[in-house]
C-alpha cells in the first residue's frame, strides 16, 4: 500500500499542470460583475456563472449520461414503487398514498 501511495504522489508531482479545485459560491445578484472582475484580475482562477435554478454545465453533462443510461437500459432499473415495497415491508410502514377505501 505504501508502494502505491508513493507512486501516486510521484505520478502527480510529474504533471506538467496543477490540479485544480472547483468551488460553489453563492453571491448576491447585484455583485456578480464585481466578483467576477476580482476573479478575472487574478488570471488563475476560472469563472462560470449559472443562475441558482440552473445546473453547471459539468453537472447536467452527468445527469444527461444517467437519462442516457436510463433510456438504455430501462429493465436493469426499479421504480419507486418496487423500491418502497421492501422498505415498507420491513420497517412496517403504511402507503399514505393509497386510499384505505
Amino acid at each position: 500500500m505504501q508502494k502505491l501511495a508513493k507512486r501516486v504522489f510521484d505520478l502527480t508531482n510529474s504533471l506538467k499542470f496543477p490540479l485544480m479545485a472547483h468551488f460553489n459560491i453563492t453571491i448576491p445578484n447585484d455583485t456578480i460583475s464585481f466578483f467576477k472582475e476580482l476573479l478575472d484580475d487574478l488570471h488563475f482562477a476560472e469563472f462560470e456563472h449559472a443562475a441558482v435554478n440552473e445546473l453547471l454545465p459539468a453537472h447536467k453533462a452527468i445527469v444527461d449520461q444517467r437519462i442516457e443510461n436510463y433510456q438504455n437500459n430501462a429493465a436493469t432499473y426499479f421504480s419507486w414503487e418496487e423500491v418502497q415495497r421492501p422498505l415498507r415491508a420491513a420497517y412496517e410502514l403504511q402507503d399514505h398514498n393509497r386510499s384505505t377505501g
